[in-house]
């Protein structure tokens, strides 16, 4: 991409989006300095519209996948050693990347780590996944080598919002940072009101209690 940084060259930033046409506004041109990748989640509105507009990459999946088997999807075409993964939904800011990718250079992979965590399902399995270094489970900004990924073998089986990525990272023994970012907190949630994304999480935490416990 003409007037890229040299340094961020070997960096893919990957997107899960659905109708997220008028964040996508907003962030892509933050972006311009970076090679983004869009996962259009078979979106109604002008999410690859607006994408292909800034020269951002698109992927469109003909039905609904959810975030982390887009998330997947993208991974097995990246090429770039590192990848930042971050919602399309303008909750992550991008001043925060510098941060990321220079933490990147001692650790294999670094987790975002919001200053309020919203729900409290994730207040609870946070709590467990502490144990193991990681003190927000379900933040979505995320910044690994790829050779993370290809040793673990996949990104998720299911949509599990990141969740078992991390905990396999440990499970690996890759070594991890945190670092605290803001984030701007969503008026209509992409998973739902308190109570329906509630259940989704405390569901997600069921699956991965052995990784959790263990």
């Amino acid at each position: 991409m003409k007037g890229m940084k040299k340094t961020n060259k070997n960096v893919r930033i990957i997107m899960p989006a659905k109708n997220e046409e008028k964040n996508l506004r907003i962030l892509l041109p933050k972006l311009k300095d970076f090679k983004v990748t869009i996962v259009d989640d078979n979106s109604s509105d002008n999410t690859s519209k607006i994408a292909k507009k800034y020269n951002a990459s698109i992927i469109r999946n003909e039905q609904s996948m959810g975030p982390s088997l887009s998330i997947e999807k993208a991974l097995k075409t990246t090429k770039e050693s590192i990848i930042i993964l971050m919602d399309s939904d303008n909750e992550h800011n991008p001043e925060d990347i510098p941060k990321f990718l220079k933490s990147l250079k001692k650790n294999d992979a670094v987790f975002g780590r919001r200053e309020i965590i919203p729900r409290i399902s994730e207040k609870m399995l946070s709590k467990f996944s502490s144990k193991k270094g990681i003190h927000d489970l379900f933040c979505g900004f995320v910044c690994f080598k790829k050779e993370v990924y290809e040793r673990i073998g996949y990104f998720e089986k299911e949509n599990t919002f990141g969740a078992e990525f991390k905990l396999n990272c440990v499970k690996y023994d890759f070594k991890i940072s945190e670092i605290k970012i803001k984030s701007r907190r969503r008026k209509n949630p992409r998973i739902g009101n308190n109570l329906k994304a509630n259940l989704k999480i405390l569901k997600t935490g069921f699956r991965l209690y052995k990784k959790l416990l263990f």
